[in-house]
């Protein structure tokens, strides 16, 4: 039976039924590029390429929840106006409701323009190589491998890991889950992990510990253990002029990603008609700084701290367009009060992979799902 995505939330909670987004709720364009009906031809099936994507989250406070965090003109948010929070203010890990972070894609972009998303993207060559376990820190990566099953000739489990923490910096300006190592620690040796999959090279030319970090390091020890917002854009502006890799950045300042345990929410893969495609592993992460963030020129207009159920209601009203992984994981995070309840909610659920069929209807979009696309 098929349902309309935003009648009830539970309906649609398993993520195995037939959902439909009707044209008003989805982004301009979108309905437009879904294939019709009908299964690929042999060997006409594109592979699709290992992403990761990340869901801050955040206990109610600071931003209102559904109110923009950014100054949309200008592309800057208020922290970088001079008018946003004090760095280093944190949140209560609890509150009265759960936030999540939202991401309003650029209408010039190629990918689902004008969709609000959370942040992610495609895996780097540097996600899986030097540095990139020992950014990870103090976190359980064998519990990490265990969750996400990762075939042996695909990229290691870490590096899903890293490319959603990356992507995140990049696309709105907050660095998550970091701390400052603190200056006793024994900085471990960086480890040349074996090559597994051939991923897209990084823009990264410097040393790892070397000299140009232009006081990066002894700027951020100086914030007392915690990443200021200032830090995390400095951080960006370095990571997309290409002046390193995102290992090589935060081992010369001496983060790590371990101040907050991950989980492992959802896996989705695009649809078998589609010209791009994509294996996206969805990952969520507590965030307690109140840090509004900003959208990187040219690939969003506008992030937002909102809770999962006014997303939907905005979603449902037809102002806020999603696309269908971003909708059921908000759908999914709607029952849950704070961000622990999403870890351990998560921590004990196991994970299918999510293979959809796309095609239009008189009303809108359909995504089918059968228990031969979880396998």
């Amino acid at each position: 039976m098929s349902r309309t995505a935003g009648d009830d939330p539970k309906a649609v909670r398993k993520m195995t039924e037939e959902v439909e987004i009707p044209f008003k709720n989805l982004p301009p364009g979108f309905a437009e590029q879904v294939p019709e009906e009908g299964r690929p031809a042999p060997g006409s099936v594109r592979p699709a390429q290992p992403a990761a994507t990340l869901v801050l989250l955040r206990a109610g406070g600071g931003t209102p929840a559904g109110e923009p965090a950014t100054d949309v003109g200008a592309g800057m948010g208020p922290a970088e106006a001079g008018t946003g929070s004090e760095p280093g203010v944190h949140l209560e890990e609890d509150g009265p409701h759960l936030e999540v972070l939202l991401l309003r894609r650029s209408p010039g972009v190629s990918f689902v323009p004008g969709a609000w998303v959370f942040p992610g993207g495609g895996l780097e060559a540097a996600d899986q190589g030097p540095g990139s376990r020992e950014i990870l820190g103090r976190l359980d990566l064998d519990r990490l491998a265990g969750s996400l099953a990762i075939p042996p000739d695909a990229p290691p489990p870490h590096a899903h890991l890293v490319a959603a923490y990356r992507e995140t910096l990049e696309e709105t300006g907050i660095l998550p889950a970091s701390r400052i190592l603190p200056a006793a620690e024994e900085l471990p040796a960086i480890q040349t992990p074996p090559a597994t999959a051939v991923l897209p090279e990084a823009r990264s030319v410097s040393a790892a510990r070397g000299s140009g970090s232009g006081g990066l390091e002894a700027d951020a020890r100086e914030a007392g253990g915690a990443v200021t917002p200032a830090r995390s854009r400095e951080l960006r502006r370095r990571l997309l002029m290409g002046e390193a890799s995102f290992p090589e950045l935060l081992l010369e300042a001496g983060i790590r990603l371990d101040g907050a345990e991950p989980a492992y929410l959802a896996h989705w893969v695009s649809p078998e008609l589609e010209g791009r495609r994509y294996d996206t592993r969805f990952f969520a992460v507590p965030h307690r700084k109140n840090e509004p963030g900003s959208p990187q020129a040219g690939e969003g207009v506008e992030v937002r701290w909102i809770s999962p159920a006014q997303a939907l209601q905005l979603h449902q009203a037809g102002e806020l367009p999603l696309i269908f992984p971003t909708l059921l994981t908000l759908q999914a995070l709607a029952p849950l009060s704070s961000p622990h309840a999403v870890v351990q909610h998560f921590r004990r659920r196991p994970i299918p992979r999510i293979l959809p069929r796309l095609h239009r209807t008189p009303r809108g979009v359909l995504m089918v799902t059968d228990p031969a696309a979880h396998r």
